[in-house]
């Protein structure tokens, strides 16, 4: 069950660290994806550093959104939140990304989850 306070640090840093822009909108997708376990973060010394929403479809798993803290960019928390995700979700092999409003242009790629952590 995710606490009010922990929804709302969650809601906090997923509007300073990305391009959404509604509150409420942004809720609302916490608390769907964490009812079917398809929402990670990592937290450090209390602050949350690191959010990823996903869809599951059969073995695939499609990612929604990965928002990384600015401080912790490049610092290979990926992989973290990979881990905390596919703990909960063994059977997914492959993974592909939300690519449509940055890149609409371009085909849909899914890798599979070793090759792809092995690449970062």
């Amino acid at each position: 069950m995710l606490s009010n306070e922990l929804l709302e640090k969650l809601t906090d840093f997923v509007l300073e660290n990305s391009h959404y822009m509604s509150r409420e909108g942004i809720k609302e997708a916490i608390i769907k994806h964490n009812r079917v376990n398809t929402c990670s973060y990592l937290e450090k010394d209390g602050k949350i550093i690191a959010v990823a929403r996903w869809n599951v479809f059969g073995v695939t798993a499609h990612i929604l959104d990965v928002i990384i803290d600015k401080e912790y960019r490049g610092k290979k928390l990926f992989p973290a939140l990979l881990a905390v995700s596919w703990g909960r979700f063994p059977y997914v092999k492959y993974i592909s990304f939300e690519r449509e409003r940055k890149y609409p242009d371009r085909e849909e790629r899914v890798y599979k989850i070793t090759e792809f952590l092995r690449r970062i």
